[in-house]
């Protein structure tokens, strides 16, 4: 992990290193730190093993601890965390991902990892509650926990509070129930006392065995004091008719269905000044106004989420000037139409589910635009009049999404500052050459995902040769073998990560 190359990607870590080797102490640390802040999670690993200042300086500097990230990766479900589980040289983060762990027990590194932590999210895997509740005694300093998909088993009293967490995620939890054995606790009962000042709270997928949504009322209702933000995917929870008491919202989620009453909520968004954050359900949207007469009522609106059942145009658009990030999400591929004349401020575009028409128009219009999302979406326009995105540094084409060869030369064309590109496809649609023209054509590029691609030998040499910027590669349910995956590995220190087949 020391061994600087002299790359064109590693050349400022090159060149801090000599700085650093020669006289690493005429700076203060302030500017250390903004001279550190120009490099990535991965290079400041690096840079941490220079000399004992710099590790002071970024093991001292919170903004740039938060982009040191790990995952403890479980895919192949072939171990477990118990007393024995040591993951050796496991640096000081405030970022961990435990994915896919069966957690029995932990050991001695919890307790010195779990005090650094800020960020903990545990994804795909079961932990007796207990255990769980244990743990996170260990965090003092946790400010945002997500756990999703994760099996809880077992009953256990709230006798942990975290007063520094503000972000509660929680993503479909499960709570099996055995015939023989009914006695459980659910996090949705106790949230509250154990986490007294959470701001942002998203709960989705409710497990509903055995559990009624009105119970989460109360526990909502104690954080009446700090919450900011509120996300819950179900249609019993009526923010409007059953939490008055929350009046300092920045964030909500709410159901659009034909009842719809929109005289209360336009009352509603008069008193909730605050408002800039929306996630909005729809059931039978045969009309767009209620949208536009929302983008009147909330004049800062700057994340919008919509799901929506039916095809749809986005005129509402032209009333959300100030948005900054928009994530649509369909259902069955049905068209949209989006905006004619773009989003002045938009950042962030994600469509999801969706036939895409006035792709490209509504790309020319929004020159903020930085990062784009397609998930199981169609855009099917043509390329002759689009121009150049010079702002665009992330995209991501996942898998099901139906993007000709054509398109994906055009998106390549047009986003030359490309660094993250998140590929994923069916074995009909990709080979080698798919990994030849990002490596060519993106001379930027720092992170290469390759999901689900059947990609051979062959594309590492293009990687080598052309992929110079190239920081992190990582393939899924690929045809490499092992010398081409080490021969990648020894290439300009480029991290590969290689996801097992499932």
């Amino acid at each position: 992990m020391s061994d600087f190359g002299t790359t064109r990607r590693s050349f400022r870590i090159e060149k801090l290193t000599r700085l650093a080797l020669w006289k690493s102490d005429i700076y203060p640390p302030e500017i250390w730190e903004h001279i550190f802040s120009f490099l990535t999670g991965l290079q400041l690993l690096r840079a941490r093993l220079v000399c004992r200042r710099w590790r002071d300086i970024i093991t001292g500097c919170p903004s740039l601890m938060r982009k040191l990230r790990i995952r403890l990766d479980n895919r192949e479900l072939n171990s477990a965390i118990d007393g024995s589980y040591n993951p050796t040289g496991l640096p000081p983060v405030a970022d961990l991902i435990i994915q896919d762990y069966l957690i029995i027990g932990v050991g001695s590194w919890w307790p010195r990892v779990g005090q650094k932590l800020t960020h903990l999210t545990l994804s795909g895997g079961t932990a007796e509650i207990s255990l769980l509740f244990g743990m996170l005694q260990q965090t003092p300093n946790l400010r945002s926990w997500q756990i999703r998909e994760f099996c809880l088993l077992g009953t256990a009293n709230p006798n942990v509070q975290l007063n520094r967490l503000q972000e509660l995620k929680l993503d479909h939890v499960i709570y099996p129930i055995y015939h023989f054995n009914k006695n459980y606790t659910n996090l949705l009962d106790i949230f509250d006392k154990i986490f007294p000042r959470v701001k942002d709270l998203r709960i989705r997928k409710i497990w509903k065995e055995d559990f009624s949504v009105d119970r989460l009322l109360q526990p909502i209702r104690a954080l009446a004091g700090t919450l900011e933000a509120l996300e819950v995917d179900d249609a019993a929870v009526n923010v409007l008719r059953d939490l008055p008491e929350l009046t300092r919202l920045r964030r909500i989620s709410l159901h659009i269905e034909p009842r719809f009453s929109w005289d209360k909520w336009a009352r509603f968004f008069r008193t909730q000044k605050l408002i800039e954050d929306l996630v909005i359900y729809t059931d039978e949207l045969s009309d767009t106004k209620v949208l536009r007469d929302i983008g009147r009522a909330v004049p800062n609106l700057k994340r919008l989420t919509l799901h929506v059942v039916d095809e749809i145009d986005t005129e509402f658009l032209q009333f959300m000037p100030k948005l900054e990030y928009f994530d649509l999400r369909g259902d069955l591929y049905h068209n949209v139409g989006l905006y004619r004349m773009g989003s002045p401020r938009i950042k962030e575009l994600h469509l999801r589910d969706v036939d895409v028409s006035g792709f490209w128009r509504y790309l020319n219009r929004s020159p903020q635009l930085e990062s784009i999302v397609l998930i199981c979406c169609s855009p099917n326009d043509g390329v002759a009049t689009a121009k150049v995105f010079k702002n665009v540094r992330f995209l991501e084409i996942s898998l099901q999404s139906i993007v000709s060869d054509d398109m994906l030369k055009a998106l390549f064309r047009k986003c030359p500052l490309l660094e993250t590109l998140i590929y994923g496809c069916d074995e009909d649609t990709c080979n080698d050459s798919v990994v030849l023209l990002a490596c060519k054509r993106l001379k930027h590029l720092r992170k290469l995902s390759l999901l689900y691609c059947p990609v051979s030998d062959g594309c590492v040499e293009h990687i080598v040769r052309h992929g110079l910027a190239l920081e992190e590669v990582r393939f899924s349910r690929n045809k490499l073998s092992e010398g081409a995956v080490e021969r990648l590995r020894g290439t300009r220190n480029i991290r590969v990560v290689v996801d097992k087949d499932e």
